[in-house]
């Protein structure tokens, strides 16, 4: 029975990394062959759709990027794009239910070893995409994808019951990201000069200019959230050292990325 539940689990697994995978590959071969680059070779577009790949899955970056080789982290990274990932999580997971013939016996194993698989394949892809200038933060990639993982897996099929705590707070929570929502969308629509100046200084081209707009698309929970905690009174910061809150302003600039402008 275990073996049964384990074939099933890891192919719906595959199938699930694979979701997210091919399309990132696509994107990034497109990015490569629009942007070009004298040192470039056809494996820059696979560790780009890696790191894309577990950029989705909000995994932090070591970077050490030319001319100047300063070392640095990127963890500011979409939360608009966990939703990719959280789709395929919840599709092969309802895959492998079907495939155990809705046994609700088997369903926490199902969920226990997508779980683990996931995030073995996901760490092994942190792992082995490392270079000299990126490098993802492997050993930090099981302790985002494994919550990721298990969250997902448990809205599918007999879902787990939560306590009315809870409940509540998670409806707390949405009452106040919505009304954070709306002070964002009034701050870009009165700052829309500050933001075309922006997509201006980075003059993306037609490709590129597609990619800046999915970009800030999946940007935007993260501006949600920073407005909220704008308002609660912690503020927020863009890079090391600052900090933007009621109490206190330390922000020397920004970077040229046009959702930044609100």
């Amino acid at each position: 029975m275990f073996g049964r539940v384990l074939g099933v689990t890891l192919t719906q697994v595959l199938r699930s990394v694979a979701l997210v995978l091919l399309p990132t590959s696509f994107v990034a071969l497109l990015a490569w062959a629009t942007a070009g680059s004298a040192a470039g070779n056809t494996g820059d577009p696979l560790r780009a759709s890696l790191w894309i790949w577990l950029g989705a899955h909000q995994i932090p970056f070591s970077l050490s990027l030319p001319p100047s080789n300063a070392a640095g982290y990127l963890s500011y990274l979409p939360l608009g794009a966990l939703v990719a990932p959280i789709f395929a999580i919840r599709n092969g997971i309802g895959r492998v239910f079907d495939r155990l013939d809705g046994d609700e016996s088997l369903l926490p194993l199902a969920r226990i070893l997508f779980a683990l698989l996931y995030t073995g394949i996901g760490t092994l892809f942190a792992f082995f995409s490392a270079t000299t200038a990126v490098t993802s933060i492997w050993y930090l990639a099981p302790v985002f994808l494994l919550p990721i993982t298990l969250i997902s897996a448990a809205t599918v099929g007999r879902r787990l019951v939560f306590g009315q705590a809870l409940l509540y707070s998670t409806r707390i929570i949405a009452l106040l990201l919505g009304i954070s929502s709306l002070a964002f969308g009034v701050s870009l629509f009165i700052n829309l000069s500050t933001v075309k100046n922006l997509n201006l200084v980075l003059e993306p081209g037609i490709i590129g200019g597609f990619l800046l707009l999915i970009l800030n698309i999946l940007y935007i929970p993260n501006a949600v959230v920073a407005t909220l905690g704008y308002f609660s009174g912690t503020g927020f910061a863009i890079g090391s050292g600052s900090i933007v809150s009621p109490l206190s302003f330390d922000l020397h600039s920004i970077p040229a990325f046009p959702l930044l402008g609100a």
